[in-house]
């Protein structure tokens, strides 16, 4: 099978990391948005099996993102991992209480970041 994965990240250099990590586990699309904005219209107008979303966008922070995919019937069900340079645990709580399907700090552990999208598209 082949599976979406959409990552919302303004920065170039984190979206051709995980790029590059992910062009080599066979049947992963990447798809990527620059902003909150050009994440959520990506997420409503394309097939996606998840969504990475960086909490820090130009336009609009990443649980405002994360609030309006939640709220659209198109975009509800798609599992959605925080990804950010925030590692501490009192945010991380708070983000997951929003209703994240998981959090991950950068930098992150390359096996263990590719574990935790694995355990998601099934």
């Amino acid at each position: 099978k082949e599976y979406s994965i959409l990552y919302i990240e303004d920065r170039l250099s984190n979206q051709q990391l995980v790029a590059g990590i992910l062009a080599n586990i066979k049947g992963m699309k990447l798809l990527t948005a620059s902003s909150g904005s050009e994440g959520i219209r990506a997420a409503e107008n394309q097939k996606t099996d998840l969504i990475l979303l960086d909490l820090q966008l130009p336009d609009m922070n990443g649980v405002e993102v994360f609030e309006r995919l939640k709220s659209n019937p198109q975009t509800t069900d798609i599992p959605v991992i925080a990804l950010s340079a925030n590692a501490m645990q009192e945010d991380i709580d708070r983000t997951l209480a929003k209703g994240f399907t998981e959090y991950i700090t950068k930098p992150f552990d390359v096996p263990t970041f590719i574990k935790v999208i694995i355990k998601h598209l099934r």
